[in-house]
């Protein structure tokens, strides 16, 4: 039996499942829309969950068959969402609703999204869209399910856009978050990097930094791990979008094209100054990989991010003009967010427009090797 709740603002059981259902018809002809989740922390999208790749990297995330045609007689599309899975570091869950067919919402009738909040006791209706603003767009940015200090609560914003998928309006769903504050303006403001004169920032968490004019790098992985013997991992995880194509470890030291180069595993961490270091040629990697993922993990069994301290990744230019000049520091702090997980995403270098950036990140994740 399904409640209808009247107010979308209601705060969601953190062990409860939510579950997303777009039901629609077509005038006319097959119209093909479909459903996404994108997931953010506080400073940058994490992943998405959408036809493409339908369920997140822990599971906490995962959607039903992709239909082409809006001719089922209940949803024609689900996602859910299991709140007890979430990680700490996930602030929000955007759902958008995108035309992949470039039909208008005016070809369609009689639909609508409903959000539901299902829990051992019954099936509530929290939220529902019939997408009465979006006659002449092709796409909506439909709700949030954000993390707030009560809990998990849903959002409306109903704002239409257009566009064939959620990419097309990516700048409109970082303003929006931005609105709600899940966003941290301070945090996500973009510095430059200044190659002529080799100005070095000394970044923190959330900070993003345009590398336009840099190709070549080498980046350095330091830690210290005590008395106790501990095996931290450093790692490459080459993608397109949110498709890992190629990884670069210790047990495979260079990409198919070597445009991404590994020095070698460091099994105790001791010394002064790099542990492991990474060589990168931003001008050498295949045009489809617009994300260069860099990673951490305790490998040693037993052991966790609690028996390493002083972590750090920097960036040193390779190119010609400014070789040798470290341009970037992040000091990675161990603080409780990761102190328990054995896995860590410390930066990553995304590409938009042509222009890459360096994103400082240092959010956990759980595993003992990159895969």
């Amino acid at each position: 039996m399904q409640n209808i709740n009247s107010n979308s603002g209601r705060i969601l059981l953190n062990n409860s499942i939510v579950q997303v259902g777009l039901q629609w018809k077509e005038k006319k002809g097959k119209v093909d829309l479909d459903l996404a989740a994108e997931v953010y922390d506080s400073m940058t999208r994490l992943d998405a969950i959408y036809f493409k790749k339908r369920q997140s990297n822990d599971g906490s995330v995962y959607c039903m068959d992709d239909s082409k045609d809006g001719i089922k007689d209940m949803d024609d599309e689900q996602l859910y969402i299991k709140l007890a899975k979430v990680h700490p570091s996930v602030q929000a869950f955007v759902i958008s609703v995108a035309c992949h067919s470039g039909h208008k919402f005016s070809e369609l009738e009689n639909i609508k999204l409903e959000v539901r909040n299902i829990t051992s006791t019954g099936t509530t209706v929290e939220m529902i869209e019939p997408f009465a603003n979006c006659h002449n767009h092709t796409a909506s940015i439909v709700c949030a399910i954000r993390r707030t200090s009560d809990g998990w609560v849903v959002q409306s914003i109903c704002k239409p856009m257009k566009g064939t998928s959620f990419e097309d309006f990516s700048d409109e769903t970082i303003g929006c978050l931005k609105q709600m504050g899940v966003l941290d303006e301070i945090m996500i403001q973009e510095m430059r990097i200044d190659v002529k004169n080799g100005v070095k920032f000394d970044v923190s968490k959330g900070d993003v930094v345009n590398m336009d004019g840099l190709t070549k790098m080498m980046f350095g992985l330091g830690w210290d791990v005590g008395s106790t013997r501990t095996d931290v991992d450093g790692s490459v995880v080459l993608m397109e979008d949110n498709k890992v194509v190629e990884q670069v470890y210790y047990g495979r030291k260079s990409s198919t094209n070597s445009c991404v180069v590994h020095s070698g595993d460091n099994l105790t961490g001791e010394g002064n100054g790099d542990d492991e270091q990474i060589h990168v040629n931003l001008g050498s990697l295949p045009s489809n990989i617009n994300k260069v993922v860099f990673t951490t993990t305790v490998f040693t069994s037993g052991m966790t991010f609690r028996n390493v301290k002083n972590l750090f990744i920097r960036m040193v230019s390779s190119d010609d003009s400014s070789s040798g000049k470290e341009l970037l520091h992040y000091n990675v702090e161990s603080d409780g967010e990761y102190q328990n997980h054995n896995g860590l995403v410390v930066c990553a270098l995304v590409k938009k427009d042509g222009i890459w950036r360096f994103i400082a990140i240092g959010s956990a994740m759980t595993g003992r090797t990159v895969s």
